[in-house]
């Protein structure tokens, strides 16, 4: 049946809490609609931060480092959005993130901002779509950007209906809708503001529910409070 359908737009985990819904008889489609391109690196400022908005960033950044340039890199102070992202910069680095962003944008931007002293300068590290989230509220000559990798459609001909669709970010809203049509009884998930506004241009506001932080853990509930209802 359709109502037990989900798509979400990433590869779940293994230990990811949406395998749990595939016991209680839903079939996820979990699939990236995008495909990421790294971007060769330029010179690595010295920065008294490096900020990692993702995942990609951080795997498309470590991967081309050289051991000196590692090595330099695991003195700073290192800031992500998300405890995935801070998961992977553990595994790199042997350490945790020295800020973690949780919640929405405006609080992950305002306690990151408060966290910083004023003469401190930080390195964005991130996609060459980046909506720069946390830049737009800082000085220009506070801080230096590195482009990482960059996004392309992937090569995805059609998609299965589904009665639940998860976004994860605008890129995958946007692609989705290439494939397909908005469906009037279906429901759209989101996380992440900016995520949330691309919906819109595709799905009316009474069809969209948006988690409340910017996490698979919040996404999970958001889902698993309107299957109770189905």
């Amino acid at each position: 049946m359709m109502n037990k359908n989900i798509f979400i737009s990433r590869v779940l985990e293994s230990d990811s809490l949406f395998q749990n819904l595939k016991n209680q008889g839903y079939h996820i489609q979990d699939l990236s609609l995008i495909e990421i391109i790294p971007l060769p690196l330029v010179a690595i400022p010295s920065t008294n931060w490096i900020f990692f908005y993702s995942k990609n960033g951080v795997k498309c950044f470590f991967d081309q480092l050289i051991p000196s340039q590692k090595e330099k890199i695991a003195n700073q102070k290192i800031a992500v959005f998300g405890s995935k992202t801070d998961a992977l910069i553990e595994k790199y680095l042997g350490r945790n993130s020295d800020f973690v962003g949780h919640g929405s944008n405006v609080e992950i931007i305002s306690n990151f901002i408060t966290l910083i002293n004023k003469e401190e300068t930080i390195l964005f590290i991130q996609a060459a779509n980046s909506k720069r989230t946390i830049q737009q509220e800082l000085q220009e000559e506070s801080y230096y950007e590195i482009i990482s990798y960059k996004n392309n459609k992937a090569d995805i001909k059609s998609l299965e209906d589904a009665k639940h669709n998860i976004f994860t970010s605008p890129l995958n809203v946007e692609y989705f809708f290439d494939l397909k049509k908005h469906d009037k009884f279906a429901k759209y998930y989101v996380i992440g503001n900016s995520t949330y506004k691309k919906l819109l241009n595709y799905v009316p506001e009474s069809q969209i529910i948006i988690s409340k932080n910017r996490t698979e853990e919040s996404l999970y509930d958001a889902i698993k409070k309107e299957l109770n209802y189905v």
